[in-house]
């Protein structure tokens, strides 16, 4: 049997999130007879998709993160790559960080390196210190990888700069379509764990962080339950911002309507369950969980600063500007609440590419063999 392309998978973290769940999906998805993946992380927290890594076959390796010094990374890096490789290929998913992960692949000539861009963040404001860091990384990427990846073309203006042309290799963020399509019995299923079996379900899953506004899904739920007071608020993720969310939820009276329900690794059950599916981030990359909520066919109300191009997929989109008044906000949710599920939009995201088993066929041939 001929040996197995080894693939080094810098991700940073492994917690249930956006760019985890991709990195993730190219290894669960992939021909495994002829793929091996390990993971670097940073940090020595275990977090919840490494088990998947492993289950898969993989190996994860935590080392310290970049911010720490740039000397220790690198060494830390360089080490794994000698000591578990040799590796055919390291893709990085680590944004302006992939600038010392593809120095240290040159290093370590590792043939195939690729950076990967997640995000686009070209409308917010960056202070002259990570300006100059990601400017320095920027270059480095841009003499030292071979195959610049990107989920968007925004996503790869924001990474390679001006360097970004049709060169780049558009990976969409795709998702496993059949598992996402609504099932009555995995909402039921939800329903009864809360206690919520005759109310209406607002959700929202993501990282609980600034960018994520979720204090803003607070105060359009609680316009809105005062209307109707069937609702409930369920709020999957975890994060930095935990314990003030959880504050203003007491200091709002919602503590009995209004649930953090953390890291969830039910994200398809979930999204049954919902009513309405909401985000008011202030910018995102592709969002993989829009995605995953068209696929289930619910309402979803979304900034358009959540909701860039490539995610408005399906008709159960609907989008408002964070201009927008929170009582406007509040009224479309009501509105959203007592419209049907769509029973087609699973076949749309299939249709517009999104299906991840087609994506990490293409995706694969990066890897070479």
């Amino acid at each position: 049997m001929a040996e197995k392309i080894r693939i080094l998978q810098v991700t940073g973290s492994l917690r249930i999130g956006g760019l985890e769940t991709v990195a993730v999906n190219l290894y669960r998805f992939c021909d495994r007879s002829k793929y091996a993946f390990d993971y670097v992380v940073y940090g020595d927290a275990v977090e919840p998709m490494e088990a998947t890594v492993e289950e898969l076959g993989g190996r994860v390796f935590h080392i310290p993160y970049p911010h720490k010094g740039a000397g220790a990374y690198l060494k830390a890096l360089k080490k794994v790559m000698a000591d578990y490789g040799p590796y055919d290929a390291v893709h990085s998913h680590s944004l302006f960080n992939s600038g010392l992960v593809m120095l240290a692949a040159k290093q370590m000539k590792i043939p195939v390196r690729i950076s990967h861009g997640h995000s686009d963040r070209r409308n917010t404001k960056v202070a002259l210190p990570r300006r100059l860091y990601n400017g320095l990384m920027r270059m480095l990427i841009n003499r030292y990888t071979t195959q610049k990846v990107a989920c968007s073309e925004g996503a790869g203006k924001y990474l390679f700069g001006k360097k970004f042309d049709e060169k780049v290799y558009i990976i969409r963020n795709g998702v496993c379509v059949d598992d996402f399509r609504y099932s009555p019995e995995k909402a039921a299923k939800i329903k009864a764990e809360f206690g919520w079996e005759n109310n209406k379900i607002v959700g929202h899953i993501g990282r609980l962080a600034p960018v994520k506004n979720q204090k803003w899904i607070l105060r359009v739920f609680a316009l809105a339950y005062q209307k109707d007071p069937s609702l409930r608020l369920l709020i999957a993720g975890d994060g930095e911002l935990k314990e003030q969310l959880q504050e203003r939820i007491d200091r709002m009276g919602l503590s009995e309507v209004a649930v953090l329900a953390g890291t969830r690794t039910d994200t398809a059950a979930l999204q049954s369950a919902f009513d309405v599916y909401m985000m008011a981030s202030h910018y995102e990359g592709v969002s993989i969980s829009l995605i995953e909520a068209q696929a289930s066919g619910v309402n979803c109300l979304s900034s358009d600063t959540a909701a860039t191009p490539a995610t408005r997929i399906s008709e159960c989109l609907h989008l408002l500007s964070l201009s927008d008044s929170a009582e406007a906000w509040a009224e479309k949710l009501l509105e959203l609440t007592n419209k049907p599920r769509s029973a087609d939009s699973w076949e749309k995201v299939k249709e517009s590419g999104y299906d991840i088993v087609q994506i990490v066929r293409e995706a694969s041939r990066l890897y070479g063999g």
